[in-house]
C-alpha cells in the first residue's frame, strides 16, 4: 500500500511540475519586430514591434543602423529616427506598437549598405535586443 501512494505522488508532482515549466515558457519575454517597406512613392517605412508578453514593456532607447559586420563598432551607419531625444515607448501586453519614419526619417534599403539593424533597450533588462531587420530572413 505505502508503494502504491508512493508511485501516485511521484506521478503527481511531475505532472504538476511539467504544466508549471509549460506556463513558465509559455509566458516567457517574447518579441516580434518586422520591417514594412512601402513603395519609393510613399516615401515611407513602418517598424512593428509585438509585444508577445504577458505584460507591459517600455524601450528606453533604439537605435537602427547599418552595419557590413555587427563585431566592427566602427562600421555602423546610424540612422536618424527622431526618437534621439526621448524615447520612451510603452507597448501593452499582446499588443503591437507600429512606428513610422517618413519625411526627413525615411531610408531607402539596399543590399550594397549591409544589413539593417535594430537595437532595443528595455527597462528592467540587462543586455539591449539585437534583431537584423533587412535583409528579411525567412
Amino acid at each position: 500500500m505505502e508503494l502504491i501512494i508512493a508511485i501516485w505522488g511521484g506521478v503527481v508532482s511531475t505532472i504538476l511540475a511539467i504544466i508549471q515549466i509549460r506556463g513558465f515558457w509559455k509566458d516567457r519575454f517574447k518579441l516580434n519586430i518586422s520591417l514594412g517597406l512601402n513603395c519609393p512613392d510613399f516615401k515611407q517605412n513602418l517598424i512593428t514591434i509585438t509585444n508577445l508578453f504577458s505584460r507591459p514593456i517600455t524601450i528606453s532607447n533604439f537605435e537602427l543602423f547599418w552595419s557590413k559586420n555587427i563585431n566592427d563598432a566602427d562600421d555602423f551607419k546610424r540612422l536618424s529616427t527622431g526618437f534621439e531625444q526621448d524615447c520612451c515607448i510603452t507597448i501593452p501586453a499582446h499588443s503591437p506598437r507600429k512606428l513610422v519614419f517618413d519625411d526627413e526619417y525615411y531610408f531607402s534599403v539596399s543590399p550594397n549598405k549591409g544589413r539593417l539593424y535594430l537595437k532595443l533597450s528595455i527597462l528592467g533588462r540587462k543586455k539591449p535586443i539585437l534583431k537584423s531587420l533587412y535583409p528579411i530572413e525567412e
